[in-house]
């Protein structure tokens, strides 16, 4: 059984290693580091989770209903172009890939996705 509990800032230090033991593989895969790469969650600090936490950020779903509520015609997202699991999951979930960049801040490219959201 699966049991997901809202946690607050006290849990900040086990959440780091969660987010980036998580990120690991994807960082090793793609050679990401702090100096190439110093926001990408296998880079993950306390002070990141402290911010997310004053920010309120959640997940996909979460921005969806308040896209809805806010009557938005979408969203989007940027992954890495070849993280193909990622971009696997963002379309199962109902995304399609828009555009590729390459970004100059970033060792790869970022395939943009949307997901057109419609009232529930």
């Amino acid at each position: 059984m699966i049991i997901i509990r809202e946690v607050g800032q006290e849990w900040s230090g086990v959440l780091v290693d969660i987010i980036r033991q998580s990120f690991k593989d994807v960082a090793l895969r793609f050679s990401l580091n702090q100096e190439n790469c110093p926001t990408h969650p296998s880079n993950c600090t306390v002070e990141w989770i402290r911010e997310d936490f004053r920010k309120g950020k959640r997940l996909v779903d979460y921005f969806e209903a308040i896209a809805r509520k806010e009557s938005y015609k979408g969203i989007e997202i940027g992954v890495i172009r070849n993280h193909e699991a990622l971009v696997n999951w963002y379309k199962k979930i109902g995304f399609k890939e828009s555009e590729c960049k390459k970004l100059d801040h970033l060792p790869f490219e970022v395939l943009f996705m949307d997901k057109e959201i419609g009232k529930k």
